[in-house]
């Protein structure tokens, strides 16, 4: 009986989470929704500014079956493969190359804005601070919508990792953190920002022992 009287508030609890979740995630949607209808960046578009520079451009050749060999050499985007590649397998499903890079760019924002919210939970915030806390992200230009409108970029799909990475290092789960670090490392080398976090983790618990032997030291050399 006390099982399922848990089980049922877990429920009622992920419900209301849920509940909560939908409003940054139709922000997100209107946002998206925005951006695609005022013009997003146009492959191959020579009048670019960012036609010979632009980190797109690395990406999207990456992607190609026949992509320039003058862009995917280039360091360090060519150890950037994640993104590239999972479009490429799309694009070799039938998909389009535009389809496929901004379906990635959308899961990739919907997941970060899922994992800012629970990040919030999990720093024991209510709701509607974790509401808002989502709601920070989402509307931040420079990490939405910029994105969307240039949706070649692997920096949706890092941010994404990268927060997932935190949600896993916040719960204590370090084995399923360094495997997403493994897996993000293939995306793009921020991700280890999230190391210093779980490092942080690993050792907070054991500062009050480190206190203690520092106090009893200090104590034995007077």
């Amino acid at each position: 009986m006390a099982y399922q009287a848990s089980a049922k508030r877990e429920t009622s609890s992920a419900l209301a989470d849920l509940l909560w979740l939908a409003l940054p995630l139709a922000v997100l949607a209107i946002i998206a929704l925005r951006t695609i209808a005022t013009g997003t960046v146009v492959f191959p578009d020579p009048q670019h500014l960012a036609y010979e520079t632009g980190d797109y451009y690395r990406y999207v050749n990456m992607a190609l079956p026949n992509g320039d060999p003058r862009y995917i050499s280039q360091p360090p985007f060519l150890y950037r493969l994640l993104v590239p590649l999972a479009v490429h397998g799309l694009v070799l499903l039938g998909a389009t190359l535009n389809d496929s890079f901004m379906l990635i760019t959308l899961l990739s924002c919907g997941l970060a804005t899922v994992c800012a919210y629970y990040l919030a939970r999990g720093a024991r915030l209510g709701r509607a601070e974790a509401t808002c806390a989502a709601l920070a992200y989402v509307t931040l230009q420079w990490a939405v919508a910029y994105n969307i409108r240039d949706f070649y970029l692997v920096d949706p799909t890092t941010q994404a990792l990268l927060a997932l990475a935190l949600l896993a290092i916040q719960r204590r789960h370090f084995v399923d953190a360094a495997i997403i670090m493994t897996i993000g490392a293939l995306c793009k080398e921020t991700i280890y920002l999230a190391v210093a976090v779980a490092v942080v983790q690993l050792v907070r618990p054991h500062l009050g022992d480190v206190r203690t032997l520092r106090m009893a030291v200090g104590a034995r050399l007077r």
